[in-house]
């Protein structure tokens, strides 16, 4: 994925990714992306996936009423979708679901599944 986000990739580096992932699929071979677990955390970035769950309160707290836990995995910061909540689960479908519909993927590899983390707790305090 471009720059560790999940949904997303370099369209000018791969511009020509959905037509490769066609070819492939005429040739009855299939495309499965790699995604992570812990979403890179891009503030004031143009990160959608992040800036609409940040928006709709998708990401695990590190205290309640706090801020998003913040981890480090390969995107170094990075936060944790919180699938107990019915919103987090539209929100990860519905990028999932954009996403599918730019580059038609076939199955995904859902890395560090395990919701990883690099520091021993919480990466940083407020």
């Amino acid at each position: 994925m471009f720059d560790y986000r999940n949904f997303e990739y370099n369209q000018v580096e791969f511009a020509g990714l959905p037509d490769f992932v066609n070819e492939l699929h005429s040739k009855d071979m299939h495309f499965v992306p790699i995604l992570d677990a812990g979403l890179a955390q891009r503030e004031g970035g143009n990160y959608t996936a992040y800036n609409e769950g940040k928006e709709k309160d998708v990401f695990i707290k590190a205290y309640e009423g706090g801020p998003a836990f913040t981890g480090e995995v390969w995107p170094v910061d990075a936060v944790y979708p919180d699938f107990t909540k019915q919103v987090t689960k539209d929100w990860w479908k519905a990028n999932l679901e954009t996403f599918h519909n730019e580059v038609p993927f076939d199955g995904l590899w859902l890395d560090m599944n395990e919701a990883s983390n690099f520091c021993n707790g919480v990466c940083y305090r407020d």
